[in-house]
């Protein structure tokens, strides 16, 4: 595979002996009903990016006659006691090989469940004749699978989403997937910029690289009338760490507060950075005028973002942005940094306005021009609107996806049938 290339699993089959054979064998395997494992590290009614992606897989893969299971972490439980959206959960404890701090105690834990764990897993693999696993947000409690992988017959699809390889743990991730490249069918990747920044070029994962960006459902995101908007305040939500950039976004309101006085300012999110955001606040004199609504059910944090008069994203990295997305299609103008993925959302001027990372005063001056001048905005939203609908729809999404999925059985399934 070419690993420049956006989506690249998409080689046909070879022909088979017999060139109308070979085409029939090829239609059989593209109508192929496909069993898909979805592995979750979080609860299926979390509310972040991760969770959201994956639900929208298994609905979508259900809609489209396919078969999804999901797996997330959990008591394990030899059938599936509970069901969400009518896609069957499993539980399984999957023990990591090793938690800091607690080295000794983890490594024997491991070691003493990892069998059992395993032959666990493989029966539920047996049982839903799973022929694809997809490990959303990967970390060494997955690598179970890379083991399996030896001894039964699926494709193994890792889609990374951030801290997962750029986090603290990312090098040891990364050094782990390395190892075990051969094991790994696919490594999906949500923004180029996001691959390029977590693969080297000589890296042997770049071979089984593909990007694929992510998209959002539609349905109920309607853009807003002017009336709509009715809370004066800019909104920015995402986890409260350092690295989504909150602070920046402090200085740069306070550079603004006093000359918009009506004007609050919305956190939402929750997570180790919120006694530094809070110092910060009073720090600058902002009390009253910032607020930390915390982790707000999905519904509700949707609303935040429609009655926003501004959407900010400030941060330090980010391999894609999906809430940006979601801001755009509610007709909310936009103001992100130019980081990671978030470049190949919003063209700057077009559709959204962009500012360099870790500056408050650009930040200031770029949410100050939105604040003034109301035909910008409109334009902003404008083609925002049109750039979602025509990019970023779960349709375009789901199609790569699946596409990615079906290729991946084409591939093994036309290798075996030239075996025979």
């Amino acid at each position: 595979m070419n690993p420049t290339a956006r989506f690249e699993l998409n080689d046909e089959p070879r022909p088979l002996n017999g060139g109308e054979t070979g085409s029939k064998a090829r239609r059989e395997l593209r109508n192929h009903r496909m069993n898909i494992l979805l592995a979750n590290p979080y609860e299926l009614d979390d509310t972040g990016g991760v969770t959201l992606i994956v639900r929208m897989l298994g609905d979508h893969l259900l809609q489209s006659g396919d078969h999804p299971v999901y797996l997330i972490p959990g008591e394990n439980n030899n059938s599936p006691y509970e069901k969400v959206g009518a896609v069957p959960v499993y539980r399984a404890n999957l023990r990591p090989p090793f938690i800091p701090g607690h080295a000794l105690r983890s490594r024997i834990s491991f070691l003493l469940f990892y069998l059992p764990t395993c032959w666990k897993l493989a029966r539920l693999l047996r049982r839903e004749r799973i022929e694809i696993v997809n490990v959303h947000y990967f970390g060494r409690c997955w690598t179970y699978f890379l083991f399996l992988k030896r001894l039964l017959n699926f494709r193994l699809v890792i889609s990374v989403h951030g801290s997962d390889v750029l986090g603290s743990e990312g090098p040891q991730n990364l050094r782990w997937l390395e190892r075990k490249s051969r094991r790994l069918d696919c490594m999906l990747f949500c923004s180029e910029a996001f691959r390029r920044e977590v693969l080297p070029g000589e890296s042997s994962l770049n071979q089984r690289s593909v990007v694929v960006l992510n998209g959002i459902e539609l349905d109920g995101l309607t853009v807003r009338s002017d009336a709509a908007s009715s809370v004066n305040s800019i909104v920015c939500v995402a986890h409260l760490r350092e690295h989504k950039g909150q602070d920046v976004l402090l200085r740069a309101f306070h550079q603004i507060a006093e000359e918009f006085p009506g004007l609050t300012l919305h956190f939402v999110g929750a997570g180790p950075y919120a006694p530094v955001l809070e110092s910060l606040t009073r720090e600058l004199n902002l009390n009253g005028r910032v607020r930390y609504l915390g982790n707000l059910p999905r519904p509700e944090a949707l609303r935040e973002i429609a009655s926003a008069r501004i959407f900010c994203l400030p941060s330090r990295r980010e391999p894609f942005g999906l809430v940006l997305l979601e801001a755009m299609a509610f007709g909310v103008p936009v103001v992100a940094t130019r980081v990671g993925g978030i470049p190949e959302i919003i063209r700057s001027g077009v559709d959204g306005l962009l500012v360099e990372p870790n500056s408050p005063s650009q930040l200031a001056e770029t949410l100050r021009r939105i604040l003034r001048d109301p035909s910008l905005s409109q334009k902003l939203v404008r083609e925002a609107k049109v750039r979602v609908e025509s990019h970023f729809g779960v349709a375009r999404f789901f199609s790569d996806y699946r596409q990615m999925f079906q290729n991946l059985i084409n591939l093994q399934d036309d290798r075996s049938t030239r075996a025979i």
